[in-house]
């Protein structure tokens, strides 16, 4: 099917990922939260073995760490089945957000905290750009446009460092799949915000 979609090769594009990373440090956090100093090091050491990233660095590391003990070894998304790691990103804060804002619903919010972060993607990719008239999965509404995407993913993730991909819930937005982790460089937190529910019970990125 891959064929069907050119291949280009890709040097230092910048690409953006929201993520749940709290914007200061792990040590200042267990600190306020009352362990004492000298746990420290325990503590976060006993964090670490849940998985959970701490920085930038570790959170594009986790990405591609199969966790055998989840029901698939990586998450399920649009472009993945869950037997491949997909390091999900964008061109733009606002098409981050609005992937991120719907996949988030209107559960709870309150207190969750997110960084916006940068890397660059250097890698041959392949261009879905602009194909959502002729295949309408790309954008599919819901997860029944899945298994077309996911079998793009899988097929791709073989000759690709990644894709480029129109965005299904930011009209004109790009998003970029990537399944090698050779291919990202160079993260570093940019700026912090949260989601909040707006009078029409939509739910919008905010700055902070």
């Amino acid at each position: 099917m891959i064929e069907l979609f050119p291949q280009q090769t890709i040097s230092a594009q910048i690409v953006l990922r929201l993520a749940g990373l709290h914007q200061t440090s792990i040590e200042i956090v267990l600190l306020k939260r009352g362990v004492r100093p000298e746990n420290i090091a325990e503590t976060q050491a006993a964090l670490q073995l849940s998985g959970a990233p701490f920085s930038v660095e570790e959170m594009v590391d986790n990405t591609f760490v199969a966790k055998p003990e989840y029901p698939t070894p990586f998450p399920i998304g649009r472009y993945g089945n869950g037997q491949w790691p997909v390091y999900y990103a964008a061109q733009s804060i606002e098409t981050c957000a609005a992937e991120v804002g719907y996949h988030l619903g209107a559960q709870a919010i309150e207190g969750r905290y997110y960084t916006l972060v940068s890397c660059q993607f250097d890698g041959e990719a392949l261009d879905l750009t602009g194909r959502q008239n002729e295949y309408p999965d790309l954008v599919s509404s819901t997860n029944a446009g899945y298994p077309f995407c996911q079998q793009i993913g899988n097929e791709a993730r073989a000759t690709v460092s990644g894709l480029h991909v129109p965005s299904a819930r930011h009209v004109e937005g790009m998003c970029v799949p990537i399944f090698i982790k050779s291919s990202i460089s160079q993260p570093r937190k940019l700026s912090y915000g949260r989601f909040v529910l707006a009078s029409n019970t939509q739910v919008q990125f905010q700055a902070i």
